[in-house]
């Protein structure tokens, strides 16, 4: 009778043990409700100022080394020759997903109509050059074809067409840029790629795009000598000065906003993908 009765104690604790087990198991799944993994956490990046991303190259773990049989050490020589290393491509890590360039002050236009000026004077304060903007405004060609000159008037009314007041394209800009000491590179059909190289060098960009960076519509234009150029409704300047993989960084008119990728390059693509950037 005895040793039932162990028997019984016995069973009986091992009964316990696995019900506490259970109740245990059954309070950790309970402690992450299933609402937890659908929640989505937005992170609004802070517009200014923007301190620079400097995100390291992609680290490849290597695989685990095979066991090989070495050789029996040898004595070391007098002279010790270090063969040469392979270095990482550093084109294979620039640029970097992410970068983000500090102190590009942005200030608010004169007129409705001089936003290239305006970016102009403010990039070129960035390089340490000081230019007044009714200064440079004043040296600005005039035309009827923005790829040569200013069309119509600085205080004219937004959202026209040559040779309506429109404003004025990368060329003319640039080349008033240099004569006033800084040096500036001016073009269209840049990439997207180019961008992102000059801003993770350090370098802002001025990129012509349509009003609030929002896509826009290219048109053709001809001028009274015959030549044509591709303009666009709402054309205007700003200064990308920041990137993610999915975000653009942007001064204009002295204030600072963000934008998808997409919606950026659908903007900047409407005037051809033309900018000023550093250097000649």
């Amino acid at each position: 009778m005895t040793l039932i009765c162990i028997v019984f104690a016995a069973w009986m604790t091992i009964q316990n043990i696995d019900q506490s087990l259970s109740r245990r198991n059954a309070e950790v799944v309970q402690a992450a409700p299933p609402e937890a993994e659908s929640t989505q956490v937005v992170l609004n990046p802070t517009k200014t100022p923007f301190l620079p991303f400097r995100f390291p190259t992609s680290i490849t773990v290597p695989r685990q080394p095979t066991k090989v049989m070495l050789p029996a050490p040898t004595a070391i020589p007098d002279e010790i020759i270090v063969p040469p290393q392979n270095e990482p491509d550093p084109a294979l890590a620039f640029p970097p997903d992410s970068y983000i360039i500090d102190n590009v002050v942005s200030h608010p236009q004169w007129y409705t109509l001089d936003c290239e000026a305006r970016s102009a004077v403010d990039w070129a304060a960035f390089f340490g050059v000081s230019i007044d903007e009714n200064t440079f405004l004043g040296a600005m060609p005039h035309s009827d074809n923005p790829d040569l000159g200013f069309v119509g008037r600085y205080d004219g009314v937004q959202g026209q067409l040559p040779p309506n007041s429109y404003g004025v394209h990368a060329d003319p800009v640039a080349n008033l840029l240099n004569q006033f000491g800084v040096s500036a590179r001016s073009g269209k059909g840049f990439s997207w790629n180019d961008l992102r190289s000059e801003i993770a060098s350090g370098r802002p960009v001025i990129v012509w795009v349509i009003y609030g960076t929002v896509p826009g519509n290219p048109i053709q234009y001809q001028d009274s000598q015959g030549n044509i150029t591709t303009v666009a409704y709402y054309e205007h300047t700003a200064i990308l000065y920041g990137y993610t993989p999915d975000r653009v960084f942007i001064s204009d008119n002295g204030q600072y906003y963000e934008r998808p990728v997409n919606v950026f390059l659908a903007s900047w693509g409407a005037l051809g993908n033309m900018a000023i950037m550093a250097g000649n």
